[in-house]
């Protein structure tokens, strides 16, 4: 009895929570002007915000207008139809009315129920009050429609004011000033547009536009939809396709709704891309083969469809086969002649028996001299050459099926490839200019400055444009050596011969107070020691490299630091290093460098940079890194050896469990 009373007690406290949650919910207030479109924002209280299977229903007053189930729109109220649309985000479902008019100003409700729940329900419903705007002129706007290809259109717009005058417009263009739509196009007193006998080209949006005497204006727009039969707007008479290349049909269509199947047809047959190996009926229209094969050959007629059928094939295409031409004689990749001289450039190409035809262009697109220039076949011929005639040529053979070409270029002698030249460079204590002539490289793109300090052998590298540039975070008092690079977009290009300079000012020295590891490099006021405590560490990735800031005098700020590790096959400082350099620069006190080579012997500086682009002296250390072999030795002992101590361990446990099962046996034969 107890148990039953506090049950009650229990649900009556729930029931009256219900009430009590639903009266705290406020409503949210709308408003849109007569035609315009106004979005309703509804949350999906999910039970555990878990999607399941809903029905979302939107009431005006006590009746239905419209019902939503999992996101799809499954039934509009007369009224209402063409004019509301559904989108669902997430826990939000939004429904738009469009063409707003004064007779839909009220309350709306939306309600979310499961069908597969108990309760079906839950507190999720919420208000709306839509106040409708500018009615004075407009009262009814136009709404979204979608009609049959041939059937009428028929767009309301009814004027409240019998003396406003009303216009309408299509996608922003005057109705009046298209000329396809004077005839079939009318306009009732009140406003209403009437189109007769549709066609695909009335799809767009029209408005309509009030206008009172006064000069006031009012506006409303609506999108018409014409639905017709997929139709072939346009497809070659003739095509010729290339043997042994990819080759393609095209067939220009029109539909809507969208085409669902293109058939084609081959000499009056069914030909059925999906049994016939290499070929693909893409869904732009085109007939695709991935190799053309003699069999190819023959009439075409593609024929779209949609849902609402088609409106026949298309007229007949002729597809005819061809071998694509073939380079017999190609050009040399170079020629080089002398100003006056005369060169022969041969070309020719065949396709099976006959001979393509063959034409030579200058690559840059400029004409080649036609008072110099004879062409006989595939040959070209230039007399009395000219530094203008310098270039690239191509040679190209073309038939119906196929194209193909052959590049060959012209140098002339007094303008050779050439490089960078001419240095000469200005010197300051951490920086030095460089300027020099661009030699003549084709296509020339851009240049790179190599600069190494003597006698170091690593070279850094900055790319630039122009023919001068600065190289900057040099060191006062020591000879650099630079070289610039000239390349093409190809990526080709030239040195410049070395070129050498030293720059201003006192080599730096070292701080006479600190030791050599914490070597200070002055700078006016400001001075700067080498990392300290510069450590390996290995792991199975690789290495990792750790040290602490430097020690400074006065006031500066590191920027990075530079990295450099460089192979050796020794471990003796005097000796010559060899093999590749690797720079790298971190912010960072560590550096990760990964994997390193086997039985190689690394020395490994770590320079500290400031912002002011100071250096400081090099923090070394020499790291080796043991053979592979030796790991893999150990590591296999090691197995082997927990191998051999677990394999006793267990010979052990059986032996005690046997010898006291023996025992117990024994004991019971006594008894």
């Amino acid at each position: 009895m107890l148990s039953s009373l506090a049950l009650l007690l229990l649900l009556a406290f729930y029931v009256g929570g219900t009430g009590m949650q639903e009266e705290e919910k406020k409503p949210v207030f709308l408003s849109a002007m007569v035609g315009e479109s106004v979005i309703f924002s509804c949350n999906l209280d999910f039970p555990r915000d878990v999607v399941v299977p809903y029905t979302l229903n939107w009431n005006r007053g006590n009746e239905k207008i419209v019902s939503i189930q999992d996101g799809v729109l499954v039934y509009a109220k007369e009224g209402y139809v063409g004019r509301v649309s559904n989108s669902v985000h997430g826990n939000r479902a939004d429904l738009n009315l469009s063409a707003v008019r004064k007779p839909d100003e009220g309350w709306f409700e939306c309600r979310l129920f499961f069908p597969n729940r108990s309760p079906p329900t839950r507190l999720n419903g919420t208000w709306f009050h839509l106040s409708v705007l500018g009615s004075e002129l407009m009262g009814v706007p136009p709404i979204n429609q979608t009609v049959a290809e041939g059937n009428e259109a028929r767009l309301e717009c009814v004027s409240k004011d019998p003396n406003a005058r009303v216009v309408w417009y299509k996608d922003n263009e005057y109705l009046s000033n298209i000329d396809e739509l004077q005839v079939r196009a009318s306009t009732s007193p009140e406003g209403t547009l009437t189109l007769i006998s549709t066609t695909p080209n009335d799809i767009g949006w029209y408005k309509c536009e009030v206008i009172s005497t006064t000069g006031q204006i009012q506006s409303a727009s609506a999108f018409l939809n014409v639905h017709y039969k997929a139709r072939v707007v346009h497809t070659p008479r003739q095509v010729f396709l290339p043997i042994g290349r990819p080759g393609a049909i095209e067939c220009t269509y029109m539909a809507n709704p969208p085409v669902t199947r293109m058939r084609w047809e081959k000499d009056g047959f069914l030909f059925d891309p999906f049994n016939v190996p290499g070929a693909v009926s893409r869904r732009n229209g085109t007939l695709y083969f991935s190799k053309v094969e003699e069999s190819h050959g023959g009439d075409y007629t593609c024929t779209p469809n949609n849902e609402l059928g088609t409106m026949g094939p298309s007229p007949l295409i002729k597809v005819m086969v061809q071998h694509p031409p073939v380079f017999t004689v190609t050009p040399h990749n170079m020629y080089l002649r002398k100003p006056g001289d005369t060169i022969h450039m041969t070309c020719d190409a065949l396709d099976g028996s006959t001979r393509p035809t063959i034409v030579w262009f200058k690559k840059d697109g400029s004409p080649m001299p036609s008072d110099r220039t004879v062409m006989n076949g595939g040959n070209l011929t230039i007399s009395d050459i000219k530094e203008t005639d310098q270039g690239m040529y191509q040679c190209v053979a073309s038939n119906e099926a196929a194209t193909i070409s052959a590049d060959t270029e012209l140098f002339i002698e007094t303008n050779l490839p050439r490089g960078p030249h001419n240095l000469t460079g200005e010197a300051t204590s951490n920086s030095v200019s460089l300027a020099w002539r661009s030699g003549v490289m084709i296509n020339s793109a851009q240049y790179s400055v190599w600069v190494r300090a003597v006698p170091s052998q690593e070279w850094r590298m900055t790319k630039v444009t122009g023919s001068k540039a600065t190289i900057h975070n040099l060191k006062p008092g020591r000879e650099y050596e630079f070289m610039v690079l000239s390349q093409d977009h190809d990526g080709a290009g030239m040195f410049s011969r070395p070129f050498r300079i030293f720059t201003k000012g006192a080599p730096i020295q070292t701080h006479p107070n600190l030791p050599a590891e914490n070597a200070i490099e002055q700078k006016g006021e400001i001075s700067i020691g080498a990392p300290r405590g510069v450590a390996v560490t290995s792991s199975i990735e690789g290495f990792t490299l750790s040290w602490k800031p430097p020690l400074t005098e006065g006031t500066t700020e590191i920027d990075h630091y530079s990295v450099t590790l460089r192979e050796s096959v020794s471990e003796d400082e005097n000796e010559v290093y060899e093999g590749n350099n690797i720079v790298q620069t971190t912010q960072e006190t560590s550096l990760y460098v990964g994997e390193l080579k086997d039985s190689v012997i690394y020395s490994i500086q770590i320079r500290a940079v400031t912002s002011d682009s100071m250096e400081s002296p090099p923090a070394e250390i020499v790291l080796h890194v043991p053979p592979v072999t030796q790991v893999a030795a150990a590591s296999l002992w090691f197995a082997a050896l927990v191998g051999f101590l677990l394999a006793t361990v267990i010979i052990c446990f059986y032996t005690n469990r046997l010898y006291v099962r023996n025992q117990i046996d024994i004991l019971k034969s006594r008894r």
